[in-house]
């Protein structure tokens, strides 16, 4: 008994020793077998291993007669026990496939467990007639436990062995895969790394054309050349690679001899798989699809000539490095687009600087045509105008290429095409402004459009309108002589970005000669004024200025000298000429810089010449540009002005004491005839006589009194006054003659208005003289006049404004600006006047220091005269 422990002792120590040394599942199961088979006397030992794919057990080691079932199936029944082991006094029955166990008296069945999974059988038999011991049961109990734990630390070992090789496989693949942003030597060498790892000897990298959704050979290793050509040049569709991709499975297929017949039943297409995979010579296949989150970009299809089956573990590696491919692509996708948007920015903004560099447009235009022509790749590249109205027209700029052919470079500079008859297809483009690509074999071209390109070689054309404000104003053409070429929709859109910038350069031109144009003809305008005209920028120097300016001015030098010329040069030349205009050049700088932006007005002498001036701020969008001076020669119109004041002053003078002897010569004859009989006509003419000596003499008085005032030689007496008293008065010596043309008196001035400071001889007569002017404009029977007063803030202070304000037909515009002026009369009077009465309201309203306006006049509504009085303090 001992001896015989012992011996299972020495049994078990020997097949742990020499199966812990083996680093493979394999070769355990090998060494376990052999050790056990000579260290027992037992006459057959297999080893049997769970075949996950089929789901049976399979002989993978045996000794004796079990030797010729290696690689066999056995029953399900004989591997499916869960019992530590299992007797067979009689055999079971045979079965079709794996072990015949007819004649064998004692067996010994054991599962190999590892972690509650059954991993494989251990499997004894014995010849002996007596059954297995109780120490055989434990030796075989222990000698499969021994057994398991080897398999499994060779399949650990074998899983870490792997997955580092796996890991060093990835490291490769993806450091190839990120070693360049230039796709195309990125996958060359990612698949060869891929190959050699997963120990295949052929492979290709498909993806997905961005055009018209079709796969397309990118990378291809280990087929010969003609083969790789015909991949790379062949259509895809219907092939493996495609399936992986449409279908973003994987797919492996172990052996193409294999009876597929029942899966092609399920997926008929998989026959042309295997067809595609055999044509290639091939016998196995393992392909992925290249997922990117939940997109497929193409496959990674790999090809082996022998049947070549992956585990678990590799399959998980390719599908990583697909992951990988999948990265890189998506990476080298992003560099590659930004790439481009910096190329297109570039070629953008390199095409805005030349806009701005030069404003000549065949420059502007040339320079474009290169830009377009070089970016986008091709020939040669023009620029040509676009008459929407006439249809015609004419090749501006041109470009060609160093990859132009020779007919190419014939200059077609300054050609005039008539588009309706030799581009008649152009033309209907590029009047709606569709960009499109011309191939010189379009069957649709016409005779003249065919010839035109033949001419010159053309195998393609890129045709790109330039719009501006929804209008065609030109287009560019791109040529191509190399190849027959499409135009990627990329760089359509790049070309017309550029086309986009040139049709700014036509708007630019366009508008600088629509500038230049409007400057010449107002330069001619201002030089051929009568007024002289200097613009002043906000710069101090001068902008613009006439020959008139200059002349009134008596500046000398030329109108060009004093352009951008700082205005204290024309100050100190102005200190030799008239100093009093120096100062009044001064103020009026004073009054700018305390921004007071209400026009200036004024006259100067200067040069031998009356100068009526205006200064108005000229704004543009709000902004102030400058000051423009208008300079207005009134030399003989004060010189007429004044020999007509100095012969009315004389005649005045001269008339006003005939008047006196006439007018005392009616009273005392009118006194003398009182107690004579005569008849009523007699006294009638007297009566006339006498009323216009008085009217005469009372006109006669206020030129006298216009003339003191215009000197400052009439005396003025400031008192405190009750404006409302004052009107009152007034209005009542105005009635009769109110009544008398049914118009309607009425007033508005309340007893509460402080005391106005005035002279009230001279605003009496200025209200009488404002109310008989309205008494000769506002209509008979139907009209009303009514004086009103309220106190209001000015700009001078606190004043009491008087408003006299009738129903007339208004005021006429030709008039209104100077109705102030003597011997002004205006239209639509009943009773003509001498044009003195506002002459002399507004010298009056003058020489107490206020201001007197039309506030309101418009025809068939009336007119408002307002004037301010001085509140009297205290």
């Amino acid at each position: 008994m001992q001896h015989r422990l012992a011996d299972h002792q020495t049994v078990l120590y020997e097949v742990l020793r020499l199966i812990s040394s083996h680093l493979t599942p394999e070769t355990v199961v090998q060494t376990a077998t052999e050790t056990i088979a000579r260290l027992t006397n037992w006459t057959a030992v297999a080893i049997l291993v769970h075949d996950e794919a089929a789901n049976q057990f399979v002989v993978q080691s045996a000794t004796g007669g079990l030797a010729a079932y290696i690689g066999k199936w056995v029953p399900v029944k004989l591997g499916s026990s869960e019992r530590p082991f299992r007797e067979w006094e009689q055999p079971p029955p045979p079965a079709s496939e794996g072990l015949t166990l007819a004649d064998k008296r004692q067996v010994l069945s054991i599962p190999l467990w590892h972690g509650g999974e059954r991993i494989g059988v251990f499997y004894v038999e014995s010849e002996q007639k007596r059954p297995f011991s109780r120490h055989d049961r434990q030796l075989a109990e222990a000698l499969a436990e021994a057994i398991s734990l080897a398999m499994d630390n060779a399949r650990t070992h074998v899983e870490l062995r792997e997955y580092a090789a796996g890991l060093s496989t990835l490291y490769t693949v993806t450091r190839q895969a990120s070693s360049s942003l230039i796709i195309g030597d990125t996958l060359e060498k990612t698949l060869y790394a891929a190959i050699t790892a997963l120990g295949f000897e052929m492979g290709v990298i498909t993806l997905l054309h961005p055009e018209d959704d079709l796969l397309y050979v990118e990378a291809a290793f280990g087929f010969n050349e003609a083969v790789a050509q015909q991949m790379k040049q062949g259509d895809l569709r219907g092939s493996v690679c495609e399936f992986v991709h449409l279908r973003q499975e994987p797919l492996q297929i172990d052996d193409v001899a294999q009876d597929f017949d029942p899966v092609i039943k399920l997926q008929p297409d998989l026959r042309a798989v295997l067809a595609g995979i055999k044509r290639l010579g091939a016998r196995s296949y393992s392909g992925i699809p290249l997922l990117h989150r939940g997109e497929s970009l193409g496959s990674l299809c790999l090809f082996s000539r022998q049947p070549r089956a992956l585990s678990l573990s590799e399959v998980s590696l390719q599908i990583t490095i697909g992951q990988q491919i999948a990265t890189a692509l998506v990476n080298a996708d992003l560099y590659e687009h930004a790439r481009r948007q910096l190329r297109e920015q570039t070629a953008i903004r390199e095409a805005m600087a030349v806009m701005t560099s030069t404003i000549a447009l065949p420059d502007v235009l040339a320079r474009i045509a290169q830009q377009m022509c070089q970016v986008l790749g091709a020939t040669s590249a023009y620029i040509c105008s676009f008459d929407d109205d006439t249809f015609y027209s004419t090749v501006l700029a041109e470009y060609v290429g160093e990859s132009a052919t020779a007919s190419e470079r014939e200059s077609d500079l300054g050609t005039v095409y008539y588009m309706p008859e030799q581009f008649p297809r152009d033309l209907q483009l590029i009047k709606v402004g569709w960009p499109t690509t011309i191939h010189g074999d379009d069957e649709d071209l016409n005779a003249h459009e065919q010839q035109h390109l033949q001419k010159h070689g053309v195998k393609s054309l890129l045709v790109l309108p330039m719009q501006f404000g929804g209008r065609t104003v030109a287009y560019a053409e791109v040529w191509e002589s190399r190849r027959r070429r499409e135009f990627s929709p990329d760089e359509v859109a790049l070309g017309q970005a550029i086309a986009q910038q040139a049709s700014i350069a036509f708007e630019n031109a366009r508008l600088f000669q629509s500038v230049e144009n409007e400057r010449t003809r107002l330069n001619a305008l201002i030089q051929a004024s009568r007024d002289g005209i200097v613009l002043i920028g906000t710069d101090n120097r001068i902008k613009v200025i006439n020959e008139m300016a200059l002349t009134l001015l008596g500046l000398t030098d030329g109108v060009q000298a004093w352009i951008e010329r700082p205005l204290r040069h024309a100050i100190k030349q102005l200190r030799s000429i008239s100093p009093q205009l120096v100062d009044l050049v001064l103020e009026e700088i004073t009054r700018l810089r305390a921004n007071d932006e209400q026009p200036g007005f004024g006259e100067f002498e200067a040069n031998n010449y009356i100068t009526q001036w205006l200064n108005l701020a000229v704004v543009a969008e709000g902004n102030r540009i400058g000051h423009l001076l208008i300079l207005r020669n009134v030399t003989d119109e004060r010189r007429l002005g004044r020999m007509r004041e100095d012969l009315v002053h004389t005649i005045v003078h001269d008339l006003r004491n005939p008047l006196s002897a006439v007018n005392i010569c009616v009273e005392l004859m009118t006194e003398q005839l009182a107690s004579v009989q005569l008849s009523s006509e007699i006294y009638d003419y007297l009566g006339i006589v006498q009323r216009n000596t008085e009217k005469t003499t009372r006109l006669v008085d206020m030129i006298l009194d216009i003339n003191r005032l215009e000197s400052g030689q009439m005396p003025i007496s400031f008192r405190p006054v009750v404006l409302a008293e004052l009107v009152d008065e007034v209005l009542r010596l105005q009635r009769p003659l109110a009544e008398e043309d049914q118009i309607h008196l009425e007033q508005d001035v309340p007893l509460s208005l402080p005391k106005v400071l005035v002279d009230a001889n001279l605003i009496e007569r200025v209200l009488q003289n404002l109310l008989d002017n309205a008494l000769k404009t506002t209509p008979a029977g139907r009209g009303s006049i009514r004086v009103e007063a309220r106190s209001a803030s000015t700009e001078s202070g606190r004043r009491v404004l008087v408003s006299v304000v009738d129903n007339g037909p208004g005021i006429p515009a030709d008039i209104r600006d100077h109705m102030f002026q003597k011997f002004i009369t205006g239209e639509g009077q009943r009773r003509r006047g001498t044009g003195l009465g506002l002459a002399f309201c507004r010298m009056a309203i003058d020489a107490h220091g206020e201001d007197i306006w039309v506030a309101q006049s418009e025809r068939g509504v009336g007119t408002t005269i307002t004037f301010s009085l001085p509140i009297a303090l205290g």
